[in-house]
């Protein structure tokens, strides 16, 4: 710095009446550049200034400066500590993979039994025809038995309540006997021998017993002993209601409907016959056996039951117990009330999941009773609407027509009955489902 310069530089003491407080010591700088002014010399006295202590001054507040960090007050120095020995902790032990899985199916597997329901089977694979039929089925085991019931009223309306169907049932009744005489004539005397026995009785003793009743005691107990071997006890209870209620209502048609006598051409005319009691209990145990055999036999016992059954009946009329019609409407309400009882399957009564597939026997066994049945009730019908005229006048030709058009729809009411029994067995003990193909996952193995 020039001395120009140096003598323009003057010092000069902060004056507090005219300037805002300000810190001690401090300072003002001020050139004076103006030219021509000369700038007073420096004073070689020493600068006095002033003491902020003696003018008693207010200290200054210290405001904070935003921008400026906030220092913390020092934190308290722990006091030193001996050092100690360090402590061992184990190490924490993660599990494997496997052991993580395991753990995970155990919680599973216990939240599965936890909300498992009757049947085993837990909630999220629970199946609702796992225990019962579909309602269609149900349905049909309802819509079938009073079509059959009403079909059954129909024949013997039109069997006992008419002039026709009177002449008809007396002269088929007594053109059995010649039938089965021709069939011996004709060599076929073992059959004929066969069907005058099966109607007949046997003595033991002072009793007599009918040689029908040892069949159907050999279906009867076969039934029971295969329902108890496979454990199916629903399945037991329906069968029992089913051949109480179709055996009593048998008894108590036979007893209640009224028989007016219109033909008086036949000597066998008073006292009415319908529905036969005989052919009632043989449909009753051979239908019993049907429901309770497993899948695989369902098809073959359907045939056996429909042609020990006609075989039954045919039997009544060659021997003189009963009229076609009597065999028809005993056949029609077993029938019913055997569909009416499936509608209550359920449970045990059921198959086991895991075994209910489509069978094809029971389609094509079941398809051909069914469909054969209704075309020989409708060949019958045909028959006897043809034979009508000669009715009045019992013609020959009309006895041989009627021995053999009941022959026909007895077999074809037989087949009709025991088809509709095989179809609606199957459909409501075996459901398709994802659960009956399959069959419930296995149980988890219990941990001790």
């Amino acid at each position: 710095m020039n001395d120009k310069k140096r003598q323009n530089l003057h010092l000069e003491p902060v004056e507090p009446v005219d300037m805002p407080p300000a810190r001690p010591g401090s300072v003002r700088l001020r050139f004076d550049d103006v030219p021509g002014t000369a700038a007073p010399e420096a004073s070689s006295a020493p600068m006095v200034q002033s003491d902020p202590t003696s003018q008693q001054r207010p200290a200054p507040v210290q405001r904070p400066d935003p921008a400026a960090p906030q220092q913390s007050a020092p934190a308290a120095q722990p006091e030193p500590t001996l050092p100690t020995e360090p402590v061992m902790r184990p190490l924490p032990v993660v599990p494997s993979l496997s052991e993580e899985l395991d753990a995970l199916t155990a919680n599973r597997w216990q939240a599965d039994d936890a909300d498992r329901n009757d049947g085993g089977v837990p909630q999220s694979l629970r199946d609702p025809l796992a225990a019962r039929p579909r309602w269609s089925s149900v349905t049909l085991c309802v819509v079938l038995p009073i079509l059959m019931v009403l079909i059954a009223m129909a024949v013997w309306s039109m069997a006992v309540r008419t002039l026709t169907g009177q002449q008809y049932d007396n002269l088929a009744y007594e053109s059995f006997s010649g039938m089965v005489s021709a069939a011996v004539s004709a060599g076929s005397s073992a059959f004929a021998g066969f069907l005058t026995a099966l109607g007949g009785d046997i003595a033991l003793g002072p009793v007599k017993l009918s040689v029908v009743a040892v069949p159907d005691a050999v279906f009867g107990l076969t039934a029971l002993v295969t329902v108890v071997v496979r454990k199916r006890w629903r399945l037991l209870a329906q069968m029992i209601g089913f051949a109480a209620v179709a055996v009593i209502a048998a008894e108590l048609l036979k007893n209640l409907l009224p028989r007016q006598t219109l033909d008086m051409s036949s000597l066998k005319t008073a006292g009415n016959s319908a529905p036969s009691g005989h052919v009632a209990v043989a449909a009753v145990v051979a239908l019993a056996l049907l429901c309770v055999v497993p899948r695989v036999l369902r098809a073959v016992t359907a045939i056996i039951g429909a042609c020990y059954v006609t075989l039954v009946g045919v039997s009544m009329i060659a021997d003189g117990w009963h009229r076609p019609a009597d065999v028809v409407m005993a056949l029609l309400l077993v029938g019913a009330v055997a569909l009416l009882a499936l509608a209550f399957t359920g449970g045990s009564g059921m198959d086991e999941p895991g075994t209910r597939v489509s069978s094809v026997s029971v389609q094509v066994v079941g398809t051909v009773m069914i469909v054969g049945g209704l075309m020989a009730c409708g060949y019958a019908a045909y028959l006897i609407w043809q034979l009508a005229p000669g009715l009045a006048y019992s013609a020959k030709w009309a006895a041989s027509a009627s021995s053999v058009s009941a022959v026909v729809m007895i077999a074809g009411v037989a087949s009709l009955v025991f088809g509709l029994a095989l179809a609606m067995r199957h459909v409501t003990a075996s459901p398709l489902s994802k659960l009956g193909l399959v069959g419930a996952p296995p149980a988890p193995p219990k941990r001790r």
